[in-house]
């Protein structure tokens, strides 16, 4: 059997400018290694055929800082992705996208759990702002779509279907005075028609456009 070439720790000087440390297998950068780059950029973990390829850590010159997993020099399985301003996101990553489950953290100090596809929220998830207001559920392109519970600040909570960010199609919402809409909304709007149930009991059937009650009549409980 033919022995391998190895040699650990060699030092080369790219055409690039970038300077890499480390293993050199069959003349080939594979191993452990510390690639330098002329912009500040520094690549410090596993590597295959040159390509970045099992753990490792890549800080940026803006302050950006990733350790976790790679594929083909591409961000793929568990990682955390600190950025520049603050913000933090842990979790899974799929061909240098954030993919799968994960936790984001944003400066201003909101906060997503859930799941995520190519870079956006997308799937079931819960989002919790830092004015403590809550949405639980579905998700698309980042925002509320689907069927979904926001929860605001002022103590209204709306329980339905959203898109685009918006309250659109069946839901409820309970106001912090008591009163109760169920019905049909458009664009955050009460639509179609609806029942509105005031504090002290009474219940009106009304037919909205664009927000704006258009016709209601009471509706009366049979007494026994």
């Amino acid at each position: 059997m033919k022995n391998k070439k190895i040699k650990k720790f060699k030092t080369l000087t790219l055409n690039d400018g970038s300077k890499y440390v480390g293993d050199i297998k069959n003349g080939k950068i594979t191993g452990k290694g510390t690639y330098t780059f002329s912009d500040g950029a520094k690549y410090i973990g596993d590597l295959k055929n040159g390509q970045y390829y099992g753990k490792g850590t890549h800080t940026f010159p803006d302050g950006t800082k990733y350790i976790g997993d790679y594929k083909n020099s591409k961000r793929h399985g568990q990682g955390t992705l600190t950025f520049r301003n603050g913000g933090k996101y842990v979790g899974k990553f799929k061909n240098g996208r954030k993919h799968g489950n994960g936790i984001f953290t944003f400066r201003n100090g909101d906060k997503y759990v859930g799941k995520l596809k190519n870079d956006k929220f997308d799937g079931k998830g819960t989002l919790n702002f830092r004015d403590g207001s809550k949405y639980v559920g579905k998700l698309k392109n980042s925002k509320f779509d689907g069927k979904g519970t926001l929860t605001y600040r002022d103590g209204r909570k709306y329980v339905g279907m959203f898109k685009n960010d918006r309250k659109h199609g069946k839901g409820t919402l309970n106001f912090r005075d008591g009163r109760k809409y169920v019905g049909m909304f458009k664009n955050d709007k009460f639509d179609v028609k609806g029942i509105l149930t005031l504090s002290n009991g009474k219940k009106y059937l009304g037919k909205f456009k664009n927000g704006k009650l258009v016709k209601s009549s009471i509706i009366v409980k049979n007494k026994n």
